[in-house]
């Protein structure tokens, strides 16, 4: 489980929930421009943090999960993936979709950590909004956010994190439900 974030660019009768539940797949065919901007932004993250790195596509793979032809699974399956895979990092992905993207963030960051990793956060979501003019939508607050709600996705975050390991609690720690004494 991680904490979500869905770029999007408002439109009318568009709900930012459903683009947070999106598979990878993308309709029609790829657009020149499209794919130049998406590695814009990509490269102006990776400038920025040298700890991004994009994952490579496996079209074979893909093909063959989603039961489509190899040249329809490099058509539909378009988006840029950058994951900080550094050691110690902060654990996020950020996926650029043709029409918009998501950041996640895992649960693992608390306290100091989680304030310094957020900040991060905070500075590729600047990145990716100045250069699309896309807003934000928390899906954990249910809501959009402005650039100005930092302590709110902290204190969500920290929120989300709490619960998350309250639900993976070792079972060794927990009193087995049929001991009442």
């Amino acid at each position: 489980m991680s904490y979500a974030l869905v770029l999007f660019r408002p439109e009318a009768g568009v709900d930012p929930r459903k683009m947070a539940r999106e598979e990878t797949l993308e309709d029609g065919v790829r657009d020149g421009a499209t794919e130049a901007a998406k590695r814009k932004i990509a490269n102006a993250l990776i400038a920025h943090d040298g700890e991004l790195e994009e994952r490579e596509r496996d079209y074979d793979e893909i093909s063959a999960l989603h039961k489509l032809r190899l040249d329809d699974a490099y058509q539909r399956v378009r988006c840029v993936e950058l994951t900080d895979v550094s050691p110690g990092g902060s654990g996020v992905q950020i996926t650029l979709f043709d029409a918009h993207a998501t950041l996640t963030i895992p649960h693992w960051h608390e306290g100091a950590a989680a304030r310094a990793q957020l900040t991060r956060v905070w500075r590729y979501l600047d990145i990716i909004c100045e250069m699309t003019g896309f807003e934000v939508f928390d899906v954990e607050l249910d809501r959009v956010i402005a650039r100005g709600a930092f302590d709110d996705v902290l204190a969500g975050y920290g929120r989300a994190t709490a619960r998350v390991r309250g639900i993976s609690e070792p079972a060794r720690r927990r009193r087995p439900w049929w001991k009442f004494w």
